[in-house]
C-alpha cells in the first residue's frame, strides 16, 4: 500500500518537474521574443527616414550611421537579419559596409 503511494507521488513529482521545465523553456522563448520586438521598435524609431521602400538607395553616410544601430539592436537580442531588414539593409552587405567604414577617410 505504501509502495503504491510512493510510486504515485514519484510519478506526480516527475510530471510536475517536466511541466515546470516546459514552462520555463516557454517563458525564456517569450522573453527573447519580447526583447527582440523591443529592440526592433527602438531601431525603427531611431533610424527614422534613412530607410525607404525596397530598392531605394541609402547613402553611404547614412549606412555608416545605421550599421552601429543594427549592431546595438543585435546586441540587445535582435536576430541580425531582422535588424538589417528594419534598417533597410541586406545582411550580407553589412560586412562590406563595415569594412569600408574607415577606408574612405
Amino acid at each position: 500500500m505504501i509502495d503504491k503511494k510512493n510510486d504515485k507521488n514519484d510519478q506526480e513529482l516527475k510530471a510536475l518537474k517536466k511541466r515546470n521545465q516546459e514552462l520555463e523553456k516557454e517563458l525564456h522563448r517569450k522573453e527573447k521574443a519580447l526583447a527582440e520586438a523591443a529592440a526592433l521598435l527602438l531601431l525603427k524609431k531611431t533610424i527614422g527616414s534613412y530607410g525607404g521602400p525596397k530598392g531605394r538607395l541609402i547613402l553611404k553616410v547614412h549606412r555608416l550611421e545605421i550599421i552601429p544601430l543594427i549592431d546595438e539592436a543585435h546586441g540587445n537580442g535582435t536576430r541580425y537579419h531582422m535588424a538589417c531588414k528594419a534598417g533597410h539593409l541586406h545582411d550580407s552587405g553589412t560586412s562590406a559596409h563595415k569594412s569600408t567604414r574607415f577606408s574612405d577617410s
